[in-house]
């Protein structure tokens, strides 16, 4: 995956690399390679933070920390994707076709969840059944765009790598 976080604090976007692995029930890995080497790790309601290039790592229980528990809830609804959960938290239209990519846009429709991002859109490879791009629109214009790619799916996975 290709992260882009534009900034109005920043002339130049930020641009982070990694992978993205997800594994169920509630397991992913969320890392990044550069610039800078992190890896959140959630199996269940344990998760880890590490910080490998300053010999880091933090661990949390999720039932202990409600701000990191609607933080990783929030990833998990969207990589759940049950359209009767996604349809009751946000507005959703389809924005437009090309090929196989489906694009949507998804407007909270609670005020306070607006209040933090405008819109969210999402693209999808309507035949192979994979996300291709997520792009988080901030009100005042702040955007994270995060595109995948390298798709491998229904391969077993290292145990290790998803262990907190």
């Amino acid at each position: 995956m290709v992260q882009l976080k534009t900034n109005k604090a920043f002339k130049q976007p930020q641009r982070s690399e990694g992978r993205f692995i997800v594994a169920t029930p509630r397991r992913l890995r969320w890392e990044y390679d550069k610039p800078f080497r992190t890896a959140l790790i959630l199996s269940g309601d344990k998760v880890s933070m590490s910080y490998p290039d300053l010999n880091r790592k933090q661990t949390f229980d999720l039932n202990r920390d409600p701000t990191m528990k609607a933080v990783l809830d929030t990833i998990l609804f969207f990589l759940e994707a049950k359209p009767e959960r996604v349809s009751a938290r946000f507005a959703v239209t389809l924005a437009g076709t090309e090929g196989d990519t489906v694009r949507l846009t998804l407007i909270p429709k609670a005020e306070k969840a607006r209040a933090m991002l405008a819109r969210i859109l999402v693209d999808v490879d309507t035949g192979r059944g994979v996300l291709t791009r997520i792009q988080l629109i901030e009100p005042d214009g702040d955007a994270s765009d995060i595109r995948f790619s390298g798709h491998l799916l229904d391969q077993p996975v290292d145990e290790a790598l998803l262990t907190p």
